[in-house]
């Protein structure tokens, strides 16, 4: 495959939020080459074809190119399936690109493992997703000296923690975009509401969580998984989604919607949570107490809120049990000295594409594998 079928591909699957993450990145090298790759892009369309038009952005064009290749696999949220995914990574990913000694043995092994990864709406970028991994197959493509780099982040387990999440206890070894995959399938633009606010409206005049979001079951008491991913909740959906939370749910999934503040107590109705996921969404500010009553949470993902540019020092004490933070790709300047105070469980954080250059000394956590 040549450097222009890379960038063709890398169109198809690379959105404005992954160029930020590689300009924002702390290490130089990096952010030069998200320069160069994106600038790149800009000028590709996605049948390669130079001057793309201002109405032809890479935002509109990510994940859904205007004349995307075969599906070959029952995952229709991006162009080519796992046959081009297939074939980009077999093409670079190979011994002695390996650290880890081999990736797939074959392009059918390579189909059968990428037709488990979860296949989330666009934004979401981060952790254990089609879209990560195909944005680090493309990148393996565009670089020589980052190749093993990229190739470790594409393959279907991650032993770096970027494209992967931490598994929920009692849940089959599965994390939480794994689940809600497993349950729901790949996600689809159709599920989306179709105005602001209606959510909310239809919330407040009788209808449940379920008449909104997708549930695991019908019966509002004993529903555990709850998927609300893309709809474009805004801030009032929000909340009175959450007002009508049951008690019961484990796993929610709030990504890729409109919110834009977390209130305190906001989540106290949900206070069995094992897995919160509010990813790419517009938060800018998370009120002290957010996250009170979550004291059984393992998993909080926040990666992707691009206009989150400051944290209180406080709003993860309730998070007693916290394992894993997603907090890559923001606007955050600095993380406050006792940020982690009372999470002294916590093993996996991601914070790279923050705006800050330096983390704290002294946080206490020797456990914690920090990747920024």
């Amino acid at each position: 495959m040549t450097d222009s079928d890379a960038r063709t591909f890398a169109l198809q699957v690379v959105g404005e939020s992954a160029c930020r993450f590689l300009a924002a990145s702390n290490d130089t090298k990096q952010q030069n080459r998200g320069r160069e790759l994106c600038g790149s892009l800009l000028q590709t369309d996605a049948q390669g074809a130079r001057g793309t038009s201002p109405r032809h952005s890479l935002a509109q064009s990510h994940h859904y190119g205007p004349s995307p290749p075969p599906y070959d696999t029952p995952q229709p949220s991006w162009p080519g399936g796992c046959k081009q995914y297939c074939q980009v990574f077999m093409g670079t990913c190979r011994e002695p690109n390996s650290p880890i000694g081999r990736y797939y043995s074959s392009i059918s092994e390579c189909r059968k493992e990428c037709a488990t990864i979860p296949v989330t709406q666009q934004n979401v970028q981060q952790g254990n997703t089609m879209a990560c991994r195909a944005f680090h197959a493309a990148l393996s493509l565009s670089t020589t000296s980052q190749t093993a780099f990229h190739c470790n982040h594409a393959y279907v387990v991650d032993p770096m923690y970027i494209c992967r999440n931490y598994p929920i206890p009692d849940w089959d070894g599965k994390d939480m975009r794994q689940i809600i995959y497993d349950t729901f399938g790949a996600y689809s633009s159709t599920t989306s509401l179709l105005q602001t606010g209606s959510a909310a409206k239809m919330l407040n005049s009788g209808k449940g969580v379920c008449d909104i979001c997708k549930c695991r079951d019908n019966v509002i008491e004993r529903v555990k998984i709850v998927s609300c991913q893309g709809l474009g909740l805004n801030d009032d959906d929000f909340k009175a989604l959450m007002r009508k939370m049951p008690s019961s749910v484990e796993i929610l999934d709030l990504s890729a919607n409109e919110i834009t503040k977390i209130p305190q107590n906001v989540f106290v109705n949900a206070k069995n949570l094992l897995g919160l996921d509010l990813a790419s969404n517009q938060i800018t500010k998370i009120k002290s107490g957010a996250f009170n009553k979550l004291d059984s949470l393992v998993s909080l993902l926040l990666d992707g809120n691009w206009n989150l540019s400051q944290i209180d020092d406080d709003i993860l004490y309730p998070l007693t049990e916290l394992v894993e933070l997603g907090l890559a790709n923001g606007a955050v300047p600095e993380i406050p000295r006792n940020f982690f105070k009372m999470n002294t469980k916590l093993q996996f954080a991601t914070m790279f594409g923050q705006a800050y250059s330096s983390l704290p000394a002294g946080q206490g956590l020797p456990t914690m594998h920090l990747e920024s």
